[in-house]
C-alpha cells in the first residue's frame, strides 16, 4: 500500500506554511459532520483533582460547571483499572468501581440531566507494566527482545500493528461506550514510539511495523468519530 503525500509551498514562511497544511486536512480529511459544528464549551476535570476524585466529586464538578456556563464534562484520566497514579493501570480499560461506586452511566446520566455532555478520555496505544494487560500479554508491547525497553511516563507502546491487540481495544472500549452516555471521546497520546519492535512479525518484515501501526489505529479511531460532540 502505497501512503498518501501531501505537499504544499509558500514564501511568507513557517506559520503560512501551517496554515496551509492545517486547511487541506481540514478540507480534505476531517469528517465533514465534525468539521463545522459549533464546538462546547467544557471543563475538564484533570487540573482540579488528577487521581484524586469519586462520583461525588466529579458530580460537583459539574453542577459549579453548568452555573458558570460550560457545556460539556470530560472526565479525564483516572476512572479505569487500578489507576490512582500514572504508574499503572493503563490498558485495563474497565470502570474503577471503587473510585466510581455509582458506575460511569450514573455520572453520564447527571451531567446529562443538567443539560450538558459528557465526555472520557482514553489512551488507547499505551500500557503501564503494572497492568492486568501487561501480565497477560507482555508480547503485546512494542520492546525490543533482550533489551531493556525504554520507558516514557512510565509507559510502552502497545503493538497497534497486531489484529489481537486492535480487537482487544475495540471490544473493551466499545463496551464502556455502550453503557453510558457518552457524547466525546478526549484521545491522548503521550509518548513517543520507541522499541519499534513487534513480535507479531519475523525479523525481515520489521520495516513493516510502524506504517502498520497507523493502520491498526484506524478502527480505534472509527469509534472516535462515531461519538458526536
Amino acid at each position: 500500500m502505497t501512503p498518501e503525500v501531501m505537499l504544499t509551498f509558500t514564501d511568507n514562511g513557517l506559520s503560512e506554511l501551517s496554515l496551509r497544511f492545517h486547511r487541506i486536512i481540514r478540507e480534505n480529511v476531517c469528517p465533514k459532520e465534525f468539521r463545522d459544528i459549533k464546538r462546547p464549551v467544557l471543563i475538564n476535570n484533570w487540573e482540579g483533582t488528577y487521581f484524586d476524585f469519586d462520583d461525588d466529586k466529579i458530580m460537583d464538578i459539574a453542577d459549579s460547571a453548568k452555573e458558570a456556563g460550560c457545556e460539556m464534562l470530560v472526565l479525564d484520566d483516572g476512572w479505569f483499572g487500578a489507576r490512582y497514579d500514572d504508574h499503572a493501570g493503563l490498558g485495563d480499560w474497565v470502570v474503577n468501581r471503587d473510585k466510581l461506586k455509582k458506575g460511569m452511566d450514573a455520572i453520564a446520566d447527571h451531567v446529562e440531566s443538567l443539560g450538558m455532555k459528557f465526555g472520557l478520555w482514553f489512551e488507547p496505544e499505551m500500557v503501564n507494566e503494572d497492568s492486568d494487560l501487561y501480565r497477560a500479554h507482555p508480547d503485546w508491547a512494542l520492546t525490543d527482545p533482550g533489551r531493556k525497553p525504554v520507558m516514557a511516563r512510565d509507559q510502552l507502546v502497545l503493538d497497534m500493528s497486531r489484529p489481537e491487540v486492535i480487537e482487544y481495544l475495540y471490544e473493551s472500549i466499545s463496551a464502556v461506550l455502550r453503557r453510558a452516555k457518552i457524547s466525546y471521546i478526549k484521545w491522548d497520546f503521550n509518548r513517543s514510539l520507541s522499541n519499534v519492535f513487534s513480535r507479531g512479525l519475523p525479523a525481515d518484515r520489521q520495516g513493516e511495523v510502524a506504517h502498520r501501526f497507523v493502520l491498526g489505529s484506524y478502527p480505534a479511531i472509527q469509534l472516535h468519530f462515531r461519538k458526536k460532540c
